[in-house]
């Protein structure tokens, strides 16, 4: 995180769970794909609050190359929507456990992965969460320390930088209509 980050290949993140049951275990499984992670936390006041974003952003690339990570580590707690932790302490089973619930209560249609390393990931100079990532179809960092608050058109953009530079298709700028035939095919 100190600056030379940028423009390399992603440090390594071991992944300990996902909630979509893939076997990854990195995130060179996810290589050709632009992916967006956001590093996150149930305790995460902000974190939680910027669902709907997260949610928005997940929905606009429902059908392309991207997979949005909500990445976190085991806590040793779980905070529910009620807000009461519930004690995982040297349980991570049970904290996987209760992350499908969370999901359903949530509304959270991104996936959802625990990783060996710390979610104040210092490879990825992650200080504070939220905190965005974004990665290259190769697998290079190409954008960080970004809010998934941020403002959509402006992670539109760069995403879409990232898949046209890779040959994909993806959808218009944002809040241009899908269906309307804006979608930018590359190559083709």
């Amino acid at each position: 995180g100190r600056g030379e980050l940028v423009g390399n290949t992603a440090p390594g993140i071991d992944l300990v769970w996902n909630s979509e049951e893939a076997e990854w275990t990195s995130l060179a499984d996810l290589s050709g794909k632009v992916v967006v992670i956001d590093f996150w936390a149930t305790w995460c006041g902000p974190c939680v609050a910027s669902f709907p974003k997260v949610k928005e952003l997940t929905d606009h690339y429902a059908d392309y190359d991207v997979v949005v990570l909500g990445l976190t580590s085991p806590q040793g707690k779980h905070y529910g929507r009620e807000g009461e932790p519930i004690d995982c302490e040297g349980d991570q089973d049970k904290e996987f456990g209760l992350m499908a619930e969370y999901m359903k209560k949530n509304d959270i249609n991104w996936v959802i992965a625990f990783s060996e390393q710390d979610v104040f990931n210092k490879d990825f100079g992650v200080r504070g969460i939220p905190h965005l990532a974004i990665l290259g179809t190769d697998g290079k960092v190409m954008h960080n320390g970004m809010d998934p608050r941020d403002p959509m058109d402006v992670k539109v953009e760069r995403i879409n930088q990232l898949l046209e530079a890779a040959g994909k298709p993806h959808p218009g700028p944002y809040g241009s209509s899908k269906d309307a035939g804006n979608e930018k095919k590359v190559g083709g």
